[in-house]
């Protein structure tokens, strides 16, 4: 791979729709990149502030705060953790606010 720049822009191409919007497969691309192209220190200088970037970046505080947030919403004050769950079968939504109205429709 050494001087074949093209081998990267290759991949690049070939994940750039399932990666779109997303910092860190980019990263891990320019992360390699630099191992394949630099002396090794300059290297690992490279990944770790492309980490560290990364580790900053708003998205990564948005997916921390999800990961807790999902963990959290599933303790319920009260209910035993052992608490078996119920089949629910049918459900209605009472009211003529916004959820009502659209699901009189």
């Amino acid at each position: 791979m050494r001087g074949k720049p093209e081998v990267f822009a290759a991949f690049r191409k070939s994940v750039a729709r399932q990666t779109r919007d997303f910092r860190a497969p980019e990263s891990c691309i320019k992360a390699v990149e630099a191992a394949e192209s630099l002396p090794f220190d300059q290297g690992l200088a490279r990944e770790r502030g492309l980490f560290t970037e990364l580790m900053s970046s708003p998205e990564s505080r948005a997916q921390r705060y999800f990961f807790i947030a999902e963990r959290e919403a599933a303790k319920i004050p009260d209910v035993p953790a052992d608490t078996a769950a119920k089949d629910i079968r049918k459900a209605a939504v009472i009211g003529a606010g916004t959820m009502g109205a659209a699901a009189s429709r």
